[in-house]
This record gives structure tokens, sequence and C-alpha cells, in this order.
């Protein structure tokens, strides 16, 4: 089983390697090159590790090789417009109560979820509880904390609007007639985020929203400044 991936998956990376201008740095073939290189390796150990690989993993490899070398392709078909107009602010501003509801809404879920992990661990401090919780979701195969619907449901909607301040924030950044009260709202609810992405113990979650942040700040930066 393994040989016949190896050889479907170098078939792929031959065919993509070609249809992709013999760039040893496109994506498909970045993609798929280490899964050869582990199969290989995994082949040459079989005996010594009693592996085999079963009909499950073999389709997964391969149906997700696949779909991405279709992403690829498909990612190629998309044209991207030059914009015109060098501006990187809002039609409409949004209200400063707005970024208030949510600054709270942030307090109150992370503040809730962090009494249920204490709760769960029987820590006696925050710090304690989250090394505890993020070493039962990493190295065990206990069950875990299941929280009410609406704090899952609130946890989210913290999530997607920690992205969505981490561009508001890019943003303000680069204007110069800035609202101060929202870049302040901003900020505090933007800080708050990249804590609030620590709460389960890693720091995932945190390092995603400031990965955001840094992008957007790039994106705008070079659409004000219309660089080629």
């Amino acid at each position: 089983m393994l040989i016949f991936l190896i050889l479907l998956l170098t078939c792929i990376l031959a065919y993509e390697y070609r249809g992709n201008h013999r760039e040893l740095t496109s994506p498909p073939v970045l993609f798929i090159a280490p899964f050869i290189a582990m199969c290989i390796i995994a082949q040459a150990y079989s005996s010594n590790w009693s592996f085999q690989l079963n009909l499950v993993s073999f389709f997964a490899v391969l149906i997700g090789a696949l779909g991405f070398c279709l992403g690829n392709e498909l990612g190629k078909k998309i044209r991207v417009h030059k914009n015109q107009i060098n501006n990187i602010s809002i039609e409409r501003k949004a209200k400063s109560w707005k970024f208030l509801v949510f600054l709270v809404g942030q307090l109150i879920c992370y503040i809730v979820k962090l009494r249920y992990i204490v709760a769960f661990t029987g820590a006696r401090d925050v710090s304690t509880a989250l090394v505890l919780y993020n070493n039962l979701i990493k190295f065990t195969t206990e069950d875990t904390i299941h929280f009410p619907t609406w704090l899952s449901l609130g946890l989210d909607i913290c999530t997607m609007f920690g992205f969505i301040c981490a561009c508001l924030l890019a943003q303000q950044i680069l204007l110069k007639n800035r609202d101060k009260r929202n870049f302040l709202l901003i900020l505090v609810n933007f800080i708050i985020a990249v804590i609030g992405g620590s709460t389960s113990g890693g720091r995932g979650g945190s390092i995603q929203v400031m990965v955001s942040f840094i992008c957007a700040i790039l994106i705008l930066y070079q659409r004000k400044n219309n660089w080629k």
C-alpha cells in the first residue's frame, strides 16, 4: 500500500512540477514532496516499526494531495485587479458603543471560560489551571470541558472579532485623521483578543491574531503607498 501511494504521489508531483513551470518552490511541490519523503521513510522502516498503512490513511493522504492541487489550479484562475483608488478608509464609521459592547462581551466570555477551566482542573490559580488544561488536551485522551452553548457561540464570535480588530487596528494606525475614541476601544479589544487566544493554555490563538494584524498592516500600507 505504501509503495502504491509513493508511486501515485510521485506521478502527481511530476505533473504539478511541469504544470508550475518547473518551480521547486511552487505550493503543490512543497506540499506533496514531504509526504513522499515520509512514505519512503515509513516503507524503509516498516518491518522495524511493524507499520502498515490502512486504507483510510491511504485515501486521506491521496485525496488531500489532489484537493490541494485542485485548489492551487483554481487559485491561479483568479485575476486580481489593481485598486485604482489608494484609499484605506471605510465609508461608514462604526459607532463607539459597538466596540464597547464587544469589549464587554469579550470580557464576560473569557472570564466565564476561565472560571470553567479553573473549576474543571481544580487548580488554585488561573496560570496553573491553564497549564493543566493545556496538558490535558495535548497529551491525554480524557474528556475535556463541555461549555454551554451560549458560551461556545460567544467564544467563536470573540475569535472572529479578534481578526476583525486586527484589521481595524492596522487601518486606524495608518489613518491620519483617526477617531481617537474608536482607536482606543479597538486597541483594547485587540489586546483582549490576543490575551483571550491563550485562555485554552496554548499560544496558537494569540499568534494567529498577531499574524493577522501584521498581514493587514502590510496590505493596507502597500495600498496606501501604491506599491507595485
